[in-house]
């Protein structure tokens, strides 16, 4: 698949998953998604324990992170 439609893929899933998950977030307008950059990549591997998404906060009423640099949009889903 070309890079940019894998990337315009994976954007519209996390703008899927944002919009999902605020219907859930309760009354008003939701709050905003902050999506912070980072100049070290999280690895693809399963864990979040890493300093770049110690440094990316959950979305208000769920379990997603969020964060980005030059080349990628990363996001993270958290079970419990």
């Amino acid at each position: 698949m070309c890079r940019c439609r894998l990337f315009h893929a994976l954007l519209l899933s996390a703008c899927t998953i944002l919009h999902a998950a605020s219907g859930f977030a309760g009354e008003g307008d939701p709050a905003p998604a902050i999506c912070p950059w980072t100049d070290e990549p999280p690895q693809i591997n399963g864990r979040v324990d890493e300093s770049a998404w110690r440094q990316s906060h959950p979305v208000t009423g769920t379990a997603l992170r969020l964060l980005w640099d030059r080349d990628s949009l990363y996001f993270c889903l958290l079970y419990t």
